[in-house]
């Protein structure tokens, strides 16, 4: 169950810690993998992430879309690790571009999977969350007088999106980086694990909620585990923070068969 303490056994241990913005450390079975690792915070970034890039030894690297902090320091992680990327045909060329070597680059498209160790990766199709006017215009607001702090982010483009789904001997983990995935793409999952993104609309729970009703049915066996992320405050006053708990009330209220889990960035949490 998501949450106990586990024995190695034969399929070695299954946990993950946040790392902040999209970014996810997981140890699934044999092999350490990362998604959307982002460590280059503002300053004035709050919390702030206990882990450093040096820390990293991953198997395998995977990154939804290119813009910067889902993907500034790939290349980096990738050179001093030798670990395998996977993104978009898009991506891979700008991460290639920003100094990624070649060799560790590998173009994925939605449908194809990857076999790591145990661990089948799905790439799923996905989309960048469209921000509404209301979410620009507090932005805008934000910002004003302080427009240089966005000249990092126009270095880089989006790029194609992708998602994923990683299947382990215990269950399904799905991870979207951007709040754009197509609703009927989501009633078919049935993952155990869901890592889902809070930036991006202004009415960003009832969105959650709305696709935690797809993804758990009422009624469905077992319980949804879901971990929100995105939410932080990671590049002030661009960013701002998102409170988890209406998304906590809204699924209670609801009556769904799912559990809203926030750690604390950094920490580990054992899985399944």
């Amino acid at each position: 169950m998501f949450g106990k303490e586990r024995g190695m056994g034969e399929w070695g241990h299954s946990a993950l810690r946040w790392l902040g913005t999209a970014g996810f450390e997981m140890q699934l079975g044999h092999i350490n993998l990362l998604v959307d690792p982002f460590f280059s915070r503002s300053e004035k970034a709050i919390p702030v992430l206990p882990v450093h890039m040096s820390e990293l030894r991953p198997g395998a690297i995977f990154v939804t879309h290119g813009h910067l902090d889902h993907a500034v320091d790939v290349p980096t992680i990738a050179a001093q690790t030798g670990a395998a990327v996977y993104a978009s045909t898009s991506v891979c060329e700008s991460l290639h571009d920003a100094g990624c070597p070649t060799r560790q680059l590998h173009p994925l498209a939605a449908g194809r999977r990857v076999r790591l160790q145990g661990v089948t990766a799905r790439a799923i199709p996905a989309r960048h969350a469209r921000f509404d006017l209301p979410l620009i215009l507090r932005a805008l607001w934000r910002v004003r007088g302080q427009l240089r702090s966005l000249l990092p982010f126009a270095a880089y483009p989006c790029g194609d999106v992708l998602g994923y789904v990683f299947e382990t001997p215990w269950g399904k983990v799905l991870h979207y980086g951007s709040l754009g995935w197509y609703p009927e793409d989501l009633d078919a999952m049935r993952p155990d694990v869901a890592l889902l993104p809070m930036q991006g609309r202004s009415r960003v729970h009832d969105i959650l909620v709305r696709a935690i009703e797809r993804l758990q049915p009422l009624g469905t066996e077992g319980e949804l585990v879901v971990i929100p992320h995105h939410h932080d405050d990671f590049w002030p006053p661009l960013s701002e923070q998102i409170p988890v708990q209406p998304l906590i009330d809204q699924v209670r209220e609801k009556g769904l068969q799912s559990r809203v889990l926030t750690p604390t960035m950094g920490e580990w949490v054992d899985l399944f």
